[in-house]
C-alpha cells in the first residue's frame, strides 16, 4: 500500500482511502 501512496498524490490518496476506508490503517485509533 505504501508503494501506491508514493505514486499517488495527496489529493488522490485521500480519495482512495476514503473509498477503501483505509483511514484506520494510518490512524492511531
Amino acid at each position: 500500500a505504501d508503494m501506491l501512496t508514493k505514486g499517488l498524490n495527496c489529493s488522490n490518496f485521500e480519495r482512495i482511502i476514503s473509498k477503501l476506508g483505509m483511514e484506520n490503517i494510518y490512524s492511531p485509533a
